[in-house]
């Protein structure tokens, strides 16, 4: 009998080791979150009200990014799946160039909001076809920028899209999103 609850236990256990379990962000990707941080072009963050990311920094104890503010990550494989980037800038008004290459090392996120930002494009050289390799992104919300028409077609190389928010931007015309054929399942949010 003592040998047959041994056994049991034993093959209870043995795919509960095979598991790959995480204990923090990859380090690619709180390198990515970091120099994100420093891209941002605003000097008055105002930590009450939620800008600046406080608990991003490089520091020994802090520096698993699966616990910072705005991060969600997989806890199986450490890689992260949602960044809630929404008003990151707080009262900054000045316009930002998105800095797209960091978001690239995101190899699984599903999930971005980067809404109320003052985002008004990408930094120069570099488009939105750098996404492409975001392969499991799944919701957009750029809504409460100052995009134009011009990053629709980027937007296309998102096949993967099922939620894409980008009402109150600066698209003019009633066919802008023609240039979005290519995403079939996908529903948008727009004015």
């Amino acid at each position: 009998m003592g040998w047959v609850l041994l056994k049991v236990i034993w093959v209870s256990l043995v795919p509960l080791l095979q598991i790959r379990r995480s204990f923090g962000c990859l380090k690619e990707e709180r390198i990515a979150l970091l120099e994100f941080k420093a891209s941002i072009n605003c000097t008055d963050f105002n930590y009450e009200d939620g800008s600046g990311l406080p608990s991003w920094v490089d520091d020994r104890g802090r520096d698993d990014c699966c616990v910072w503010e705005r991060v969600l990550c997989n806890h199986t494989n450490g890689r992260v799946i949602n960044l809630s980037l929404d008003d990151i800038r707080g009262d900054c008004s000045s316009i930002w160039y998105l800095n797209v290459t960091l978001l690239s090392t995101f190899e699984d996120l599903q999930q971005l909001n980067l809404s109320s930002n003052s985002l008004d494009g990408w930094i120069k050289n570099e488009c939105f076809e750098r996404f492409a390799g975001l392969r499991k992104l799944e919701v957009l919300d750029l809504t409460y920028n100052h995009f134009k028409n011009s990053i629709l077609p980027s937007l296309g190389a998102l096949t993967s899209l099922r939620t894409l928010s980008v009402a109150s931007n600066n698209f003019k015309g009633s066919h802008h999103f023609e240039e979005l054929g290519n995403l079939h399942s996908m529903v948008t949010g727009s004015d």
